[in-house]
């Protein structure tokens, strides 16, 4: 039995409920997995009934296939919910709310680099923040300056599964500073959307 038309939609579903801060993304990673896991258990279920019927080499090959190819639909929509997350992103904020957020990224930098200090503050962010993610979720920022260059982020978490965020900078810099798990998106030059992982 191969994973359910639903389980494939709610699967696709959740990062679309945590794009829109229905939910935390934390909560989407647990639906997701929950959803995979059912789906493995909906193929454990179809072999058992099999058994029961008798094997023969057409029921085998048809019991492998259908397992095989539903279980590889629910790992790949599992696997792009990253790149769903971030289309959901740009699809919600408009080119003026982008335009505010970055120029909020940019006043934070400004209020960091005054007090003498690499660190954005993990306090409530700004108003225009909103459609990045959940309060919750929030993880601040960091301001790098190298030969007279600066480069900033500020971050969201959802555990070691995604982290998303608006960075601005010169590109050279960008890719020391951020990690190589994190793929960036342009917004703007010199102002991007990240999202990633841990791994």
């Amino acid at each position: 039995m191969a994973p359910s038309g639903a389980d494939r939609g709610l699967a696709v579903l959740a990062p679309w409920l945590s794009a829109h801060r229905f939910i935390c993304v934390k909560h989407e990673i647990v639906l997701s997995y929950l959803l995979l896991f059912s789906s493995f258990g909906a193929v454990c279920l179809y072999w058992v009934q099999a058994g029961r019927k008798g094997f023969n080499v057409w029921r085998v090959l048809l019991a492998l296939t259908v397992s095989s190819v539903g279980l590889a639909a629910m790992l790949k929509v599992v696997g792009t919910a990253n790149s769903r997350f971030v289309a959901e992103k740009f699809a919600m904020i408009s080119p003026g709310e982008w335009r505010q957020i970055i120029s909020a990224v940019e006043q934070l930098q400004e209020e960091a680099m005054a007090q003498n200090t690499e660190q954005i503050p993990r306090k409530n962010p700004p108003a225009s923040f909103q459609k990045l993610g959940r309060t919750e979720e929030y993880f601040g920022g960091l301001v790098v300056t190298i030969n007279n260059e600066t480069v900033s982020h500020v971050r969201y978490t959802g555990g070691r599964y995604r982290k998303w965020g608006v960075c601005i900078g010169p590109d050279h810099l960008l890719d020391r500073a951020l990690r190589r798990s994190f793929k960036r998106y342009p917004i703007r030059e010199g102002a991007y959307f990240f999202c990633g992982d841990d791994t």
